[in-house]
């Protein structure tokens, strides 16, 4: 997989936006939108209805991949780009590359507190939460944080109409103008640029 020369994350963006369908937190839509939501419920309904040998086993072993395995194959629209923008640095913290200290671990978890509380250098990120009553404010800045940093691939190929959407899909999750969601992947992938997020994480290991 990780010799692949062009790779993508479409797949969790599918599932992003399937738990959202689920859950009744999709944004307003356009035509395009609209599209891609029916594209992703298709795909799931006949996943949990299978039809043939290939399905059952989608839905079988759908759990060992986070929920992605169902969409093994959907190809919504063959509009891809390149992402040509650059890797933010990382730095090698105890043994692991500063961006696996994320939130499934506890000093993942911990660093998002420190952040959302107000961390020398990045006091505009504590700002949007005391300005904004975010719904979940440890897994919006993890979402954030992932976007500028962990979930980033060099040479990326993006289906920009799905990732549009994914974004106005966790504006509305947590509570936040879309504007201002912006606004904290800005600010988050300063932080991490900057070297205030892994200054964090090391205060946070040590």
């Amino acid at each position: 997989m990780c010799e692949l020369p062009h790779r993508s994350h479409v797949y969790c963006s599918y599932a992003e936006i399937e738990s959202a369908a689920s859950d009744a937190q999709l944004p307003d839509m356009t035509g395009e939108d609209k599209r891609i939501v029916a594209a992703i419920l298709q795909r799931k309904a006949a996943v949990q209805h299978p039809e043939t040998v290939w399905q059952k086993w989608q839905k079988k072993n759908d759990w060992r991949t986070a929920g992605l395995l169902k969409f093994v194959g959907l190809s919504i629209s063959p509009e891809m780009s390149t992402v040509e923008i650059p890797l933010p640095s990382q730095r090698m913290l105890y043994g692991l590359p500063s961006y696996c200290y994320d939130v499934y671990t506890r000093v993942g978890l911990e660093t998002l507190r420190r952040l959302i509380q107000g961390a020398e250098g990045a006091e505009g990120i504590r700002d949007i939460f005391l300005r904004n009553p975010v719904q979940g404010a440890n897994k919006a800045l993890g979402e954030a944080l992932f976007y500028a940093e962990g979930g980033r691939i060099r040479g990326e190929l993006v289906y920009n109409s799905l990732t549009d959407l994914e974004q106005r899909v966790f504006s509305r999750m947590f509570r936040l103008p879309h504007p201002v969601w912006v606004s904290l992947r800005d600010l988050v992938l300063e932080a991490v640029e900057s070297g205030v997020v892994d200054r964090v994480r090391e205060q946070v290991l040590q």
